[in-house]
């Protein structure tokens, strides 16, 4: 962008111009300007500021780690790095190396693991069902139930993981269990109409009971 800029002010356009077609401030093209009439550069001087704390190597190390053990924070990172290098950095300098490398912290994504019975039934029902008419689904009442954990969730384990992969294997938390206590409820919809929503009482959810307070009603 800088180089179009300049190229246009020899052109003879105005910094006014320039600054509104770019969004620029006065003083950046200005200081741009006098920059390249003075040095006929543009590029920007070296800074006098810190040097950097880690080494290209020492990035590669993190970016692994993080990807062999995604759920470990950046905390835990540091440690690991400087047990393996002696180099002490921050979690926040953990972090941005990490961004650096197109990793993010983000939630994983939560799916009931499937045996690979469960994948080859359901894909043959799909297959088996794909040419239905409306018609033909209107009969169809698709129902399930489901527990609400009574406990919080505060949802705030994160893992590393680069940007559009949240459910690839390896970015996705299998979950099959609840802990604590629950509320079970049971709902049914279909084409143009749903059920009320059954809320079971305490106790466990038996054959017997679901057939008594759901299917016979």
């Amino acid at each position: 962008m800088t180089w179009r800029i300049v190229r246009r002010l020899e052109a003879g356009q105005s910094q006014v111009q320039i600054c509104r077609e770019f969004n620029l401030t006065p003083s950046v093209v200005c200081n741009l300007w006098k920059q390249f009439q003075d040095t006929g550069s543009i590029e920007r001087k070296p800074g006098q500021g810190r040097p950097r704390a880690t080494t290209a190597t020492e990035d590669r190390y993190l970016s692994i780690i993080a990807r062999r053990n995604r759920g470990a924070t950046a905390s835990q990172l540091s440690r690991d790095l400087y047990a393996a290098t002696g180099t002490r950095v921050s979690r926040v300098t953990v972090s941005k190396r990490l961004q650096e490398t197109g990793l993010f912290a983000r939630r994983p994504a939560v799916c009931v693991p499937l045996t690979s019975t469960n994948r080859r039934v359901r894909l043959a029902w799909c297959r088996e069902h794909r040419d239905w008419s409306m018609d033909q689904w209107a009969t169809v009442l698709f129902t399930d139930e489901f527990l609400f954990s009574l406990n919080t969730d505060s949802r705030r384990t994160f893992i590393w993981r680069e940007p559009g992969t949240r459910y690839l294997p390896s970015n996705v938390l299998e979950i099959d269990h609840y802990g604590g206590g629950g509320l079970m409820v049971w709902a049914g919809v279909m084409l143009d109409s749903r059920t009320p929503l059954h809320v079971f009482e305490r106790g466990t959810v038996t054959g017997v009971r679901y057939r008594d307070e759901i299917l016979e009603p």
